[in-house]
């Protein structure tokens, strides 16, 4: 289990391009466009080594966008809730997926003034 933690990290890590001009919040601006992306994911672990039980959840997984472009302006958040669990009792392996996807939020905006 900690090594599909690590691999997921390291991952994210990899993905991130070192001479980007990330700012913490903003997201990633993709190159020669008004668009911003980004993201978040968060994760739980439990073990009782007593009682041979260790569960690994992928709790949220969600893809924001969003810019602003002269009159015009959108914000979009998609996420997927649950996506992954697994149960470990006694050496047995129990996972689920649940690949439903939500729309969080949309926001549309054009400002018809200027």
């Amino acid at each position: 289990m900690k090594r599909l933690v690590t691999l997921i990290l390291l991952i994210c890590f990899s993905l991130y391009p070192k001479d980007s001009s990330y700012t913490f919040g903003e997201g990633y601006n993709i190159p020669n466009t008004p668009i911003y992306v980004g993201g978040y994911f968060s994760l739980n672990y439990i073990q009782y080594k007593r009682l041979k039980y260790k569960e690994f959840v992928l709790d949220d997984f969600s893809f924001l966008s969003y810019t602003k472009y002269k009159k015009f302006s959108y914000m979009c958040e998609i996420e997927a809730k649950d996506p992954y669990e697994l149960e470990q009792v006694n050496d047995i392996n129990i996972e689920s997926y649940n690949k439903k996807i939500y729309f969080e939020r949309m926001y549309i905006d054009y400002n018809f003034k200027n």
